[in-house]
């Protein structure tokens, strides 16, 4: 992140002062009219629009030949995450 985040700077134009970017905040209607647009969201959530999450969560099982820890842990990732 901080290699990008560096080289997004090279490419940057900081010569602007920073009172002339500030701006009112958005009223609502025109921030809901400021709606990201993406055709490869489209195709996946046709109803979402905007920004969208995805997470992506990893699992370290224990080595264990008790079937019951397992039934165990993904019970519980059921009753809290789905």
């Amino acid at each position: 992140m901080a290699q990008t985040f560096v080289a997004l700077c090279k490419e940057a134009d900081f010569s602007v002062e920073a009172e002339k970017i500030r701006t009112a905040p958005p009223s609502p209607e025109t921030a809901a009219d400021v709606v990201a647009e993406s055709p490869a969201l489209d195709e996946v959530t046709p109803r979402l629009k905007g920004l969208a999450f995805a997470h992506t969560i990893y699992i370290n099982l224990p080595a264990t030949r008790d079937i019951a820890v397992y039934d165990a842990i993904f019970k519980s990732i059921r009753e809290h995450l789905l």
